[in-house]
């Protein structure tokens, strides 16, 4: 992959906000990079701190977890004022202004909707055509929106004169990862064992587990590749 070991090399933290008085405000730094991807969108960008009684993906208060909320319901971005960092801040902001194809394909989502509500044979359970098209509809769209925002975030701490900071992670791309089917943060694993009685590996099928290996194999290239399209978005 392109600049490799940069994107493994995580630079020091750098905060979102800073308090001033009975407020958070920007840091220098972020309106550095806020300034920078602004000027390459027309979309407004407003990366806002998050306010105390606000909770993130698994159900926790934001405030000193270092993370941040996108709603595309309502277009606004947050970030932990505590915590919470510029490459993070970035990462909100790309899906405001930056976001992937597949995730912004209304005739996409209406497909994979209909995929979902089909009623699936035994023998299409069996085969892993029911696993591959919770897998499609599902959990990539969502990975590669999230490995799309890490690259724009890269791109964009790159370009201002930062090294971006992993947030935790090993590299850059373990984030959009958690995503993939059976990842931490993927939803689509937990449906399909509860609707199909699929609790563990012991109870797939052949079709089932060859499908599991194809998504395996496929899922990292697929963020690799989706990472370096959100880097483009900014050159």
């Amino acid at each position: 992959m392109e600049n490799d070991f940069q994107v493994r090399l995580a630079g020091k933290y750098l905060p979102a906000f800073m308090r001033e008085g009975s407020r958070f405000v920007p840091t220098t730094e972020l309106n550095n990079v806020m300034n920078l991807m602004q000027s390459k969108t027309d979309m407004p960008i407003n990366v806002q701190a998050a306010p105390s009684i606000m909770t993130d993906i698994k159900g926790r208060g934001i405030w000193g977890t270092g993370g941040g909320i996108y709603r595309p319901r309502y277009g606004d971005a947050y970030v932990d004022p505590l915590s919470g960092s510029v490459t993070t801040a970035a990462h909100e902001a790309a899906h405001q202004a930056f976001g992937s194809k597949l995730i912004n394909d209304p005739m996409a989502a209406l497909k994979g909707n209909q995929s979902l509500m089909t009623p699936f044979s035994p023998e299409k359970i069996s085969d892993g055509t029911a696993l591959r098209v919770g897998y499609e509809a599902l959990s990539k769209p969502i990975m590669l929106e999230e490995a799309n925002a890490q690259g724009v975030a890269y791109e964009a701490m790159i370009q201002a004169g930062y090294k971006p900071d992993t947030s935790g992670y090993s590299n850059m791309l373990d984030y959009p990862a958690e995503y993939r089917f059976a990842g931490q943060l993927d939803k689509a694993a937990p449906m399909y064992k509860k609707g199909f009685n699929k609790p563990g590996l012991a109870t797939l099928m052949r079709g089932e587990m060859d499908a599991l290996e194809r998504i395996d194999k496929s899922f990292m290239p697929a963020i690799e590749r989706q990472f370096g399209v959100g880097r483009g978005m900014l050159r």
